[in-house]
């Protein structure tokens, strides 16, 4: 999943979902369940404030190969 705000022009590094699916369907179905739950937490001022947005793709992963997570961020 990867959020982007349409008013700076940017996206944020993408969100590796730690979920693995069946097919698809599933995929896509979970995609835009998670993005209506993260505009939800995030909350219409804050959504409009920014002009977020939420993108995400599925795609087949060869089992064999293992996608670590993104780095912590750190704040200073």
């Amino acid at each position: 999943m990867i959020m982007c705000s349409l008013y700076a022009n940017i996206c944020m590094d993408p969100y590796v979902m730690p979920s693995k699916y069946d097919s698809m369907y599933d995929c896509m179905l979970a995609g835009y369940e998670e993005s209506v739950n993260k505009m939800k937490e995030l909350g219409k001022e804050e959504v409009n404030q920014h002009g977020l947005y939420i993108r995400f793709i599925c795609r087949e992963v060869p089992e064999d190969i293992i996608i670590p997570l993104p780095k912590p961020k750190v704040e200073t």
